[in-house]
């Protein structure tokens, strides 16, 4: 059974990447460890250096429950897309 997602923290935006409006998706590939941590993170696609920064470090907070092979934790190899999008300014 592949790992499952029991809790996400969303990323923030840096300073300069919301002023320059950028916006998009970084991927990440990663392997969660049999403890349910992402590990070995590395950018797959990045999008600026400071969002790719920004979704390493929220990452970093996400929980899994562990793979299982034969009903026994295993660390396993994925990918995750996190997205930016700036919300719209309000008049």
């Amino acid at each position: 059974m592949p790992p499952v997602l029991v809790s996400k923290v969303a990323p923030s935006y840096s300073p300069d990447a919301s002023s320059g409006a950028i916006e998009g998706s970084v991927v990440l590939g990663f392997e969660v460890s049999v403890a349910g941590v992402a590990q070995d993170i590395r950018i797959i696609r990045s999008l600026d250096p400071g969002l790719d920064q920004s979704a390493i470090r929220a990452l970093q907070k996400w929980r899994f429950r562990p793979a299982t092979r034969n009903g026994k934790a295993i660390a396993f190899q994925t990918k995750a897309e996190i997205a930016f999008h700036l919300l719209p300014q309000r008049k």
